[in-house]
Order: structure tokens, then C-alpha cells, then sequence
């Protein structure tokens, strides 16, 4: 009960978007980092409210035709049942079932996610995107700068919707990304490996 009342669990409105990209096939800890993220996020997929509304998109290059992203399971309620059972069972079915692709167009998916993400804002809800990536945008269509121009004109205060960024390794995009957090607001969090007890934590701070 203590536990509880210390770290009172919020419901949320997030859509994770997950970078896919060839990097992520590499080892850590007896396993690739895709595979070390994925068992974290079904970790807080079992463990958060059933009020709160987890979606989940995944980014790399040319997914679902000339869309760098594709969306795995929609965003909404976690007990909501769909014709494969809840979103929670969803959520964990297709996490199991994702592969690292090949590149990575980070500024693409982000600003197709924060699209999304006003238009379906939930009022009375902290509405956040949780973007999990470990290399730099490779996309060479649209600039940093260009991005952030574009990203600064969508943020509407009366639709606050976040973005917090989980970093793994290093990553060279790492100020375009703090850049792009502090303008919705969001935060960002490098983790030197996916492998160990610090991603999983990291990720139930940003879900739960």
C-alpha cells in the first residue's frame, strides 16, 4: 500500500514509437537491442492501468509503401477488446513478432505520429509520444532544422502532447532529439545498453 501511494501509477495516452532500423539487430546482453526493448515494453504492457491508452508504431524505411512508419496496433483503451482480443494482448502479441529492418527515418514518423497524436488528443490526460530509437535520422529529404521549423509550428497548447525520447547507445541525432523534446515538452533519457534493469525501469517511469 505504502508502494502506491510513493509511486501512484497515472493514466496516460501514449503512442510508442519504436525505431526498427538495422541497428537495432545489435547484441546486448545474450540478445539484439530490438529484442531487449520489446521484453521491457510487454513488461509495462501487463502492468498499466486498464484506463490508460498505449498504441504502437513502428519506424524504419518504407514499411507500409512509401511510409518510413506503419502502425502495429492503433492507440486507445488497453482493455479495450478487439477482434484479437484486448489492445493489451495486441500490444504484447506484436511486440513478440517485430524484426529489425533497415534505415532510419526518424523526422518522417515523429511528425507523422505528432499528426496523429493532436488530432486524436484526450483532454484530461497527460497525451505524450514515447519514441525508442538508438541511431541518428538517416533520411537525407529533410533537415534537422527543417524538421524542428515544422514541429514548432504543430505544438498547440490546448492539445499538449509530449514526446519523451529513450536514446540507447550513442547516438549522434542526440541534439536535434533534445531539441525536439523541450519544444513539446517531453524529455529525453540516453541508456548506454538495452540489456539490464535500466530500460525496463526507464520505460515503466515514462508508461505507468
Amino acid at each position: 500500500m505504502v508502494s502506491v501511494v510513493q509511486d501512484p501509477a497515472t493514466a496516460r495516452v501514449t503512442t510508442i514509437l519504436l525505431d526498427i532500423s538495422g541497428s537495432m539487430d545489435t547484441e546486448e546482453g545474450g540478445q539484439t537491442r530490438l529484442s531487449n526493448t520489446t521484453d521491457a515494453l510487454v513488461q509495462q504492457f501487463t502492468d498499466v492501468l486498464d484506463s490508460t491508452r498505449l498504441g504502437l508504431w513502428v519506424y524504419s524505411d518504407d514499411l507500409e509503401g512509401d511510409n518510413a512508419f506503419r502502425t502495429v496496433v492503433a492507440t486507445g483503451p488497453v482493455d479495450e477488446i478487439l477482434p484479437a482480443g484486448t489492445r493489451r494482448e495486441q500490444l504484447t502479441a506484436s511486440a513478440g513478432d517485430l524484426n529489425p529492418a533497415t534505415s532510419t527515418s526518424t523526422y518522417e514518423s515523429v511528425t507523422a505520429a505528432y499528426v496523429v497524436a493532436l488530432t486524436d488528443y484526450v483532454p484530461g490526460k497527460p497525451n505524450s509520444i514515447l519514441l525508442v530509437t538508438d541511431g541518428p535520422d538517416d533520411d537525407t529529404t529533410i533537415t534537422p532544422e527543417r524538421f524542428l521549423d515544422v514541429l514548432s509550428t504543430m505544438t498547440d497548447p490546448n492539445r499538449p502532447v509530449a514526446i519523451d525520447v529513450v536514446s540507447i547507445g550513442t547516438n549522434p541525432d542526440i541534439s536535434t532529439l533534445q531539441t525536439m523534446s523541450d519544444i513539446t515538452g517531453g524529455s529525453l533519457t540516453t541508456v548506454a545498453t538495452s540489456a539490464g534493469p535500466e530500460l525496463p525501469e526507464l520505460l515503466r517511469k515514462l508508461l505507468y
